[in-house]
């Protein structure tokens, strides 16, 4: 079940470890792959970011040492925030 933070649409499938974030309601997108398991979604006619999907969430992203290059990903700045501070979903 998506929980709503900052305004993004936040659900994470643990058996899969992955996580899944969107601007709103997930849309058709064309998906493009940037780095380290991290996925973005672009709305196919304007180009512009509307979720991200990040494989491996727990098991390799957030063990990364570095994540400062999701900052030059041109994402908006509240997903861009949120995959900076890496929560944990270990515990939910």
């Amino acid at each position: 079940m998506a929980l709503m933070i900052d305004g993004l649409s936040v659900d994470y499938d643990r058996a899969a470890d992955v996580l899944y974030l969107s601007l709103g309601k997930p849309q058709q997108a064309l998906t493009f792959e940037e780095r380290d398991g991290l996925l973005v979604r672009k709305d196919p006619i304007s180009g512009h970011p509307v979720a991200v999907t990040v494989v491996q969430y727990e098991g390799h992203f957030r063990k990364l040492e570095d994540v400062s290059w999701v900052s030059e990903s041109h994402l908006p700045k509240n997903l861009t925030k949120f995959l900076l501070y890496r929560p944990s979903f270990i515990s939910l």
